[in-house]
């Protein structure tokens, strides 16, 4: 400060003067400055109007700050208003190159994102979806938000989301996916009836849905309304006599309500009742056929019943009515061995479908011919029948093509190397004739089959044949 001064000419404060010393000498004022007519300004005066100042200065700048904003997002803005899909990711993709842009846009995006996400979520869809189902989802996105959501038919402003929009994206996805099962299961359920596909769709309603509590109280309806229709339906196809066709309805719909993590012990008890109904009834038949002798009817009703029912304790009668079944002789893979003649003196045939000289079909025949002109065995046939039956039974016969030939086909049975019986003869004008051989006990079985021919090179001889030759265990009495 010069000296004489009164006021700092930084601060405004008043200088207090002091009494010159002997070496001091006040200044002189100069006549060159002007002479102020106002007071000087207060120190605190000063302080509030540089306050004020840097205000002003601030506002000023938040005011630039503003403008600028809206002048990068304007466009951006105007193209969601719109809610026009196309507009928004054309003007999304021109920022592409400026990230301080980008950045505010997507902050935009996010915002509307929620919107569309709060507003959907809260809409009440139950008035229409019972008449329109899904689409009454879609209609009311195209008209509330034109074409911004992802549809079927267009994936919305999808381009325009960033990476750290997605999960607002996916969350707006799952949303609108979440609302049409829910209104589609309405149109299912109300409207169609159809508790099945209803339940199925309302499953399937997210737990952030504002549905979900209405979707799990409907899916528990629908589940009652299909399981009573369910067993209605398969009462009805049962007392019409078609048990296979009441089961598998009922396993179906058990089967529909697990894939859906529900559970109905009606069902499953009425599956089991009618089950276990259905092989007793084939339980039934089996005792039947086995007391009129059909003893592989028998056995195919006691496979039929355990096929239906494993767990019903039919496995024992199964064993019992087997040791009946008979052991067809006439299959050669039930053969122990074999001796054949070479193929010039003749040769055997099994399981042959033949006809015999009075008109019969002989088919599961053993066939047999020789052309040595004395009676020899075309072949032996050996077999192991463990002692398990007690008679052969079948039918011999000299075939249709041979019918006037006057040489004679016959066969002898061994059991355990003894000669247990001899057949009739065949030749012209003799009839089929019926065979029945005691075998009680017998382990090992020969049957030696013989026949006459010409003789010679070109000699030939006619074809014999033995139908159905069977062993069998004798039915209890």
């Amino acid at each position: 400060m010069k000296d004489g001064s009164k006021f700092c000419l930084r601060c405004g404060a008043a200088i207090q003067a002091s009494e010159p010393t002997e070496h001091q000498q006040p200044a002189a004022p100069n006549p060159n400055v002007p002479k102020s007519s106002k007071p000087p300004m207060p120190k605190k005066k000063k302080i509030l109007l540089s306050f004020a100042a840097v205000g002003i200065l601030l506002v000023v700048g938040i005011c630039v700050g503003a403008v600028r904003n809206y002048t990068a997002t304007s466009d951006l803005k105007k193209a969601l208003e719109s809610k026009n899909a196309t507009q928004v990711n054309t003007v999304y993709a021109q920022a592409r190159n400026d990230s301080s842009k980008l950045n505010k846009y997507d902050a935009l995006i996010a915002k509307k994102i929620d919107e569309m996400v709060e507003d959907i979520n809260n809409h009440d869809f139950d008035a229409s979806a019972a008449t329109n189902g899904a689409d009454t989802v879609s209609q009311y996105i195209q008209n509330q938000w034109g074409t911004l959501c992802p549809s079927s038919s267009s994936p919305g402003i999808s381009s325009s989301v960033s990476t750290s929009n997605q999960l607002l994206w996916q969350k707006l996805k799952s949303l609108i996916e979440s609302k049409e099962y829910y209104c589609e299961g309405m149109y299912c359920y109300k409207t169609e009836q159809d508790f099945d596909e209803a339940m199925a769709l309302f499953v399937n309603v997210a737990e952030s849905d504002s549905k979900h509590d209405d979707a799990v109280r409907l899916v528990g309806e629908c589940v009652e309304q299909y399981v009573q229709a369910i067993l209605k339906e398969a009462d009805t196809r049962i007392s019409e006599g078609d048990i296979a066709g009441g089961i598998n309805l009922l396993k179906d719909a058990q089967a529909d309500l697990n894939a859906i993590g529900q559970y109905s012990g009606e069902i499953y008890d009425s599956i089991s009742t009618v089950i276990k109904t259905y092989a007793d009834a084939y339980m039934t038949k089996a005792e039947d056929s086995f007391k009129t002798g059909d003893v592989q009817a028998a056995v195919g009703n006691v496979e039929a019943a355990i096929a239906i029912y494993p767990d019903g304790g039919y496995a024992a009668k199964l064993t019992e009515y087997q040791q009946y079944l008979p052991f067809a002789l006439y299959l050669e893979e039930n053969t122990l061995n074999q001796e054949s003649d070479d193929s010039f003196w003749g040769t055997i045939g099994f399981d042959c479908n033949m006809v015999s000289n009075n008109n019969q079909e002989m088919n599961h025949s053993i066939k047999w011919y020789t052309n040595n002109n004395i009676e020899s065995a075309s072949a032996r046939v050996y077999y192991n029948l463990e002692g398990k039956y007690d008679t052969i039974t079948g039918t011999i016969f000299l075939s249709k093509e041979d019918k006037d030939s006057s040489l004679a086909g016959y066969f002898e049975v061994y059991g355990d190397g003894k000669l247990l019986y001899t057949s009739p003869r065949v030749s012209a004008g003799v009839l089929p004739q019926d065979i029945n051989i005691n075998i009680t006990g017998i382990q090992k079985l020969q049957i030696a089959f013989h026949g006459n021919g010409e003789g010679g090179f070109l000699g030939g001889g006619p074809n014999y044949g033995v139908n159905n030759l069977v062993a069998k265990k004798n039915l209890p009495e």
